[in-house]
């Protein structure tokens, strides 16, 4: 019997997606109810459901994002650090980092975002250090563009 490891990497995609919109409708709720137990609980297993079964099917870029996440959402959980809105922007901006990943992985291409700058900016967040989120650098970048450009 051969093994068709396409075949349950798109098992896994299918069931990723469904825990990343769990994830990102969880955070949007958690905006408006922070103390939601239940909402951050299912969050919390929604990462860690995408990180182990990104691990057993060697998606590592996968495993990487959802492992951080996972921490971030476990410290949450705990009241050590509070989930305002840069953190929620990195939350929802890892979700679609994963889902690119998983999209080119099923595509056999390359994938558009670099998982690493995410793992980076996650592990920053976890530390408590200042992060970037992609939206602020894009507003960053644009600034920057505007003072060196004028009208």
């Amino acid at each position: 019997m051969v093994f068709d490891r396409m075949a349950f990497i798109k098992k896994f995609a299918i069931e990723a997606k469904e825990h990343l919109e769990k994830i990102n409708s969880g955070l949007m709720s958690l905006e408006k109810n922070p103390e939601d137990s239940d909402t951050m609980n299912e969050v919390f297993r929604s990462a860690h459901t995408i990180k182990g079964s990104a691990r057993m099917l060697k998606l590592l870029d996968i495993n990487q994002i959802a492992h951080k996440m996972e921490d971030l959402f476990g410290l949450v959980k705990d009241k050590k650090i509070n989930l305002g809105k840069n953190l929620t922007d990195l939350l929802l901006e890892s979700c679609d980092a994963i889902e690119e990943c998983l999209n080119a992985t099923i595509e056999s291409r390359s994938a558009t975002v670099n998982s690493e700058a995410f793992v980076v900016n996650l592990e920053k967040a976890i530390r408590g250090e200042p992060f970037e989120t992609v939206s602020a650098k894009r507003r960053r970048n644009r600034s920057q563009s505007r003072l060196s450009n004028p009208p």
